[in-house]
């Protein structure tokens, strides 16, 4: 079944000046916005020596800051990082569903919700929204059924609803919740002049119950933002059109999950002040706590952190295909792509071309931990599915099959739409 995912090499590039940037004229927040540090893996690289070809050697574990106190949703002890897939079908553009791939030790352990309805808008308009259709905190999923109902759910399926949201049959809504689960960043693109025409933006920050709190940090007709993340208490906001499509002979609309052709801009989430602009050339793939991945033409992949300083790596012109990169979210490992069906391991000292154990095309979309890559098929049967590399002992665990393969299966080949860890 055709999925819609794809890659737009030739980014819109929008200036950080795009829209204005009010005060806050709500109600106002003296309290400053969340400080959220991401939380750490659930466990340290492993200290097993590596089986990759010299000369990439196994990454050396970084200090691990005490973790966040676990909600009494989450199960006690839970395991492992969460790999979030979302599926939008064709066939059914009325709904779409969410799947949790949990736990590289079990892959087949998983939780899903899937028939949340789709936004009533969507069906009005000529191609599919930019913005994604989940946000994470810390502990839960969030999405939105239908116009107004925000839900979520957690790694042990259970399903809750949070708030009511202002969507309407001429509104589409993009969220980013905090990662206390306090604050939501809301985006509504006003189509009320017509699905075809350029809606009005605007983007305000609230207390997630009872919207309180609200501050305006943002207000365009004529351009597109629309908040992914949270770091360290501010916001993340992606620059692009406010619809994309699949371009022809692609596989990506974007080259990373957020449809941010233009890149990003880090925010002060109390004002909407610009703190950094990261450019499209460093939103190739999944931000992490390190950062964002970056590409260039001719070859070469680097990142940018959350300080806005830039680091391209020497020895890395064999990754000469920028599809979607991936950070190793404690850095700096770039996971890229050295030819179509390939996929090689760079950092600012080593390289490695190519991950032998992956065969056939694959592309790289993120990693569970420093040496648990998640990759897409993108030939033979298992095409379009998504794969465990584990790079200690160069083997590959499918992960779609654990949704497409069983009689049972309770979601249907999703896409990795990939937004981060619980």
């Amino acid at each position: 079944m055709h999925r819609l995912a794809g890659i737009a090499v030739a980014a819109l590039l929008l200036s950080a000046g795009c829209g204005s940037r009010p005060a806050a004229t709500a109600t106002s927040d003296t309290s400053p916005s969340p400080s959220i540090a991401t939380p750490p893996s659930a466990e340290s690289p492993s200290p097993t020596p590596t089986l990759l070809p010299a000369p990439f050697p196994s990454p050396s574990p970084s200090p691990v800051p005490s973790p966040r106190p676990t909600p009494s949703s989450i199960p006690p002890g839970a395991p492992g990082a969460t790999l979030v897939l979302v599926d939008r079908n064709p066939a059914d553009p009325g709904h779409y569903a969410v799947a949790l791939a949990i736990d590289w030790s079990n892959p087949s352990r998983h939780a899903t919700n899937q028939n949340p309805k789709a936004q009533s808008i969507v069906s009005s308009l000529p191609r599919q929204p930019s913005p994604p259709l989940v946000s994470l905190s810390s502990s839960r999923v969030y999405y939105l059924d239908g116009d107004t109902d925000l839900k979520f759910f957690t790694r042990d399926g259970t399903v809750g609803s949070t708030t009511a949201l202002p969507g309407g049959p001429t509104k589409f809504l993009s969220f980013a919740v905090s990662p206390d689960d306090t604050r939501i960043a809301l985006a509504i693109f006003d189509y009320s002049a017509g699905p075809t025409a350029t809606p009005a933006v605007s983007i305000r920050v609230q207390d997630l119950i009872g919207g309180g709190n609200q501050v305006l940090i943002y207000k365009s007709t004529t351009s597109a933002e629309w908040p992914v993340g949270w770091n360290q208490g501010h916001l993340v906001l992606a620059l692009g059109p406010n619809q994309i499509s699949k371009p022809s002979g692609n596989n990506f609309a974007s080259p990373n999950p957020y449809s941010a052709v233009g890149g990003y801009q880090v925010v002060d989430a109390s004002n909407g002040t610009v703190l950094d602009t990261v450019p499209p050339e460093c939103a190739y793939g999944l931000i992490v706590a390190w950062g964002s991945p970056c590409w260039h033409d001719g070859g070469g992949v680097g990142a940018r952190n959350w300080s806005g300083a830039t680091t391209w790596y020497p020895n890395s012109f064999a990754a000469n295909f920028g599809l979607r990169e991936a950070l190793v979210p404690q850095g700096p490992i770039v996971a890229s792509n050295s030819s179509p069906g390939s996929i090689g391991l760079y950092d600012p000292d080593n390289h490695l071309d190519f991950i032998a154990a992956i065969s056939g095309s694959a592309v790289a979309m993120g990693w569970l931990d420093s040496r648990h890559l998640v990759i897409r098929r993108m030939s033979d049967s298992l095409a379009g599915h998504a794969a465990l590399v584990d790079l200690d002992t160069n083997t590959v665990v499918e992960i779609g099959g654990f949704f497409c393969f069983t009689p049972t299966a309770v979601i249907d080949c999703p896409d990795p739409e990939m937004f981060g860890t619980l």
